[in-house]
């Protein structure tokens, strides 16, 4: 069986998730996902969920479509996009 690698960046916003849980009760929280890494949080959703007892709503779609939910106001606690939409995010504030 060949190991995968997951990206930094996936594994940062699961260990911000766990954070956030130690400190509250059991909830639902809302992930926005871009399909291009739908592999990797179907595999990490269910470790997140154990260990938290919280569960994760996800949404999984393109990512410039996501962004487009994001401006328009969606309501989600983590949202996965490309590096440039994030840039894009950060740089409208």
């Amino acid at each position: 069986m060949k190991a995968r690698k997951i990206p930094f960046a996936i594994l940062f916003i699961f260990a911000v998730l766990c954070a956030k849980a130690v400190t509250a009760r059991a909830s639902e929280n809302t992930v926005l996902s871009s399909t291009g890494v739908k592999t990797v949080v179907l595999d990490l959703a269910p470790q997140f969920e154990k260990a938290t007892g919280n569960k994760l709503n996800i949404t999984f779609n393109a990512s410039n479509l996501l962004k487009k939910d994001v401006d328009a106001g969606s309501s989600f606690d983590v949202v996965i996009l490309t590096p440039a939409l994030i840039n894009e995010l950060i740089k409208a504030g």
